[in-house]
């Protein structure tokens, strides 16, 4: 038998530790796919082994997700766990068939990223966002409503995250003229997908709420607006940091590549808040 806050920890662990390599993923051929002719060959071949890296990684933090429900329905029993009724039970159900296709899309879009095929890897990607749209929120009423916007509000979040790891890499490159074309492509780009990001999240919130205010009142809703608020302001420093510092580099302004690293990697730690903080969320509270 294994203690239950052992396995609750587990869950959380690899729920947070999914969704971060899914993001990633799923954002790197997203970013690929937008930028990738911008970028030099250097910084497109280390985008696609981070995203190889990542979607392997998602497929095995699928897998241990997938044994962590399934022992903790079993209350903790090994032997009981590994039962093919039970096991059965859990692919069938909505979280087994979105992480079927959460898995499937990272495997795709591995293989495309290894052959270099960027729409390829941007479609699976694609289908990497959608999977979080098959379980959870999205499966109330209205569902195509609530399923597109939970898709739009995971690829927003992709796309951005996907985007840390080209420019940190193209401003430590010289000359910096790549960093410059990136970070301004970017910041045009972030115009759509930061409000379309936010939007949907408080979309999603009024719409599972009932209301603004009877959202706030729960226990999920607060945890939502507090991310959501987060989220904003976190997006709202990060296009004003590039478009203060895009010019700078463009000009080849002593340091101005620097405090773009600088930018980016503050930026990837708060991210990597807020992913676990959505998984705590998820996991603790609920919309009724």
């Amino acid at each position: 038998m294994i203690d239950p806050g052992a396995l609750d920890a587990l869950r959380l662990a690899f729920k947070a530790l999914e969704y971060g390599a899914a993001l990633l993923a799923a954002g790197t051929a997203l970013f690929l796919a937008a930028h990738g002719a911008a970028m030099g060959e250097g910084g497109r071949s280390a985008a696609r082994r981070l995203g190889v890296i990542a979607a392997l990684a998602g497929v095995s933090f699928v897998g241990l997700r997938f044994a962590a429900e399934a022992l903790w329905l079993a209350g903790g029993d090994v032997a009981l766990a590994v039962d093919p009724m039970l096991l059965g039970a859990i692919g069938g159900s909505a979280f087994g068939v979105a992480a079927l296709v959460r898995a499937g899309g990272l495997a795709l879009l591995a293989i495309a990223l290894l052959s270099a095929r960027r729409l390829p890897a941007a479609l699976a990607a694609l289908a990497i966002c959608a999977s979080f749209a098959l379980v959870g929120h999205s499966l109330r009423e209205p569902r195509p409503l609530l399923a597109s916007l939970v898709a739009l509000h995971i690829a927003s979040a992709a796309y951005w995250i996907g985007a840390f790891a080209p420019l940190r890499g193209a401003a430590l490159r010289r000359p910096n003229a790549e960093a410059a074309a990136l970070a301004a492509a970017f910041g045009r780009n972030a115009l759509v997908a930061v409000p379309a990001l936010v939007a949907a999240g408080a979309a999603l919130l009024v719409l599972l709420g009932g209301s603004f205010g009877a959202a706030l009142a729960t226990e999920w809703g607060r945890a939502l607006a507090l991310k959501l608020a987060f989220v904003s302001a976190l997006l709202a420093l990060g296009a004003a940091n590039k478009r203060r510092l895009t010019p700078a580099l463009a000009r080849g302004e002593a340091g101005a590549a620097r405090a773009l690293r600088r930018s980016v990697e503050a930026e990837m730690a708060l991210a990597l808040f807020v992913v676990v903080a959505t998984a705590v969320a998820t996991t603790s509270a609920a919309p009724e």
